[in-house]
């Protein structure tokens, strides 16, 4: 779920059914410093997870900076992990771009388009 905003009830409840039962604690990666749209995205995401009982417990942890590329590498190198998701969007494209991230969202996969920019 790499690009996000709204509309996440149904399509979260889609995505993330099979994946929830399965393991019911989710880690969310919000590349943003908190407040801001990734930010309130991601929670809003999770209170509707929370709420249709497809989670037990999300844990969140904002890395703000450098347009999403820090917070993209954070959750790159810590690949491997099935409960791990990230919030972004388009202005990471062009960060990843404009720092010369060595970290792409070519490394990712995406799993949900909740909005559109």
């Amino acid at each position: 779920m790499y690009n996000a905003k709204r509309s996440w009830t149904g399509a979260a409840a889609v995505l993330f059914s099979a994946a929830a039962l399965a393991q019911p604690s989710l880690k969310m990666m919000i590349p943003a410093n908190p407040g801001g749209g990734w930010d309130q995205t991601g929670r809003n995401l999770a209170a509707a997870m929370l709420s249709a009982k497809l989670v037990s417990g999300v844990q969140f942890e904002n890395k703000g900076g450098a347009a999403g590329a820090i917070g993209l590498a954070q959750f790159v190198n810590a690949k491997g992990d099935p409960n791990a998701v990230m919030i972004g969007g388009m202005v990471m494209v062009g960060g990843t771009y404009l720092q010369k991230s060595p970290v792409t969202l070519a490394q990712v996969t995406p799993i949900a388009r909740l909005t559109s920019e």
